[in-house]
């Protein structure tokens, strides 16, 4: 029986630099650039409707982002009223309807997040405030 071994220093990217060197001494280094470096959008203020207001400290305005096809809401109102709290650009918008169960004003309430964009306050307290914390993927 005889033993074969592969003798690669190099393994190639298909553009033709160099993806991995492995050295004298069997050290291996990679050396092509990354090819799945997530974008990130960062935080983003939305801009609310009439008739909310950013409940402000210690929670901070609702905003948004997305980090490849991930988005993240985060921030709380004070709201007298349900309804279409403020609209998601294209790109940050889900592919179906999410309903989402939303902290209020000591009661449960849901928000809608709609293909559309449009995030609606669906149910709420006489008066008090509504939870934005959410989590969903989009097709982008």
């Amino acid at each position: 029986m005889t033993n074969s071994v592969l003798g690669v220093r190099n393994i190639q990217h298909t553009n033709g630099t160099d993806a991995m060197t492995i050295d004298g001494s069997g050290n291996v280094s990679f050396t092509a650039p990354p090819t799945n470096i997530l974008s990130d959008s960062g935080w983003i203020t939305v801009t609310l409707n009439s008739g909310y207001t950013h409940y402000g400290d210690p929670y901070g305005p609702v905003k948004y982002r997305k980090i490849g096809n991930i988005v993240n809401m985060q921030g709380i109102t004070n709201e007298n009223d349900t309804g279409v709290v403020f609209t998601l650009p294209a790109g940050y918008r889900p592919e179906i309807q999410i309903i989402i169960a939303a902290a209020m004003n000591n009661s449960e309430g849901r928000l809608d997040i709609q293909k559309n964009g449009n995030v609606e306050i669906i149910g709420r307290p006489s008066s008090g405030w509504c939870s934005f914390y959410a989590t969903f993927m989009v097709a982008d």
